[in-house]
């Protein structure tokens, strides 16, 4: 079944996607995304984490039909057409989004298209291997679950070189997804319970969501709480010597260059030191003033933000114990 068709990144869109598990969803889900856990999804699904599209985001979708028609360039025995967003058969709480699906001389499989900066180019195998990012298998295992399909390839773009990955169904992988996908709407997204907070996976910033409404209390620190505590004093510590330390480095370096552009150290890299025009900025409690705007009319236009909660390290008082 295929889901209907709306405008990507929509108000309707983000509104429709809190209301299943997407395969782009699911390296969160399976702890497997750099860009967080299932706290972080979770949150998302609730609409309290708001996914703002960055240009990245829109690169990628703009690019989609390029890399396809590249793809097609190095195998033109492959015919490839738009499928939309199709609906799992067991129910509507997992979806995936196909970039094409690809007719063969072995049959149909899947095209996913992904636009890659190239910095991120170790990160993959050679082409034609199998050897893709975890979060990108994860994607395409749950593409294949939900349309029944058994094969395809994941296309990169790095900007100047087209990659190509093999991937084939791992149908273990796929009835795991399938399941943990039902488990986590029903028993978290739905009745509004959020799971437990992973450090190693969620994001910092998803955990703090999970504790705002903080009391006075203070607790008491266990044996793995102190060792957790005291290495992170000592990392606090090497980051300002850190910090320090490049403050001099700068300096050094700026009485080196001068009025140059940069230096050039061949193996060891470039320092470049440019000019930048002043920043801009707007002076809005001046033009209140000016204006003379009444203060109930400045109210409206007041906005509060999202409440937080901010770690700081305080070392130990002299003689405590």
């Amino acid at each position: 079944m295929t889901a209907p068709t709306l405008e990507y990144g929509s108000a309707a869109w983000q509104k429709d996607r809190a209301n299943y598990i997407g395969a782009s969803d699911v390296p969160m889900l399976l702890s497997v995304s750099e860009y967080g856990g299932p706290l972080d999804l979770y949150q998302i699904k609730r609409g309290e984490k708001v996914i703002e599209q960055t240009p990245a985001m829109a690169r990628g979708h703009i690019y989609e039909p390029a890399i396809c028609a590249d793809f097609l360039l190095n195998f033109p025995e492959f015919t490839a057409e738009s499928r939309g967003t199709v609906i799992h058969p067991a129910g509507d709480f997992l979806r995936a989004t196909v970039d094409r699906v690809i007719t063969g001389p072995h049959g149909v499989g899947i095209l996913e298209a992904k636009n890659v900066t190239p910095r991120f180019m170790h990160l993959y195998g050679e082409s034609g291997s199998d050897n893709a990012p975890l979060d990108k298998v994860a994607q395409i295992q749950t593409q294949f679950e939900v349309l029944d399909l058994d094969w395809g390839y994941i296309a990169v773009n790095f900007g100047f070189e087209l990659r190509w990955y093999f991937i084939e169904r791992d149908r273990e992988v796929g009835e795991a997804i399938k399941e943990t996908a039902f488990e986590f709407m029903r028993d978290h997204v739905i009745p509004g319970i959020p799971p437990e907070p992973s450090p190693e996976h969620d994001t910092y910033e998803a955990i703090t969501r999970r504790f705002l409404g903080a009391s006075k209390q203070t607790l008491d620190a266990d044996e793995e709480t102190l060792t957790l505590i005291e290495e992170f004093a000592d990392v606090k510590a090497a980051k300002e010597a850190a910090k320090e330390r490049e403050e001099e480095l700068r300096s050094l370096l700026a009485t080196r260059i001068g009025t140059a552009y940069g230096i050039d150290a061949g193996k060891a890299g470039r320092v470049l030191w440019p000019q930048s025009e002043g920043k801009i900025s707007k002076d809005f409690d001046g033009l209140v003033r000016e204006l003379k705007v009444p203060a109930d009319v400045v109210q409206k236009y007041i906005r509060v933000g999202a409440p937080y909660r901010t770690m700081r390290y305080y070392p130990p008082k002299k003689g405590a114990k």
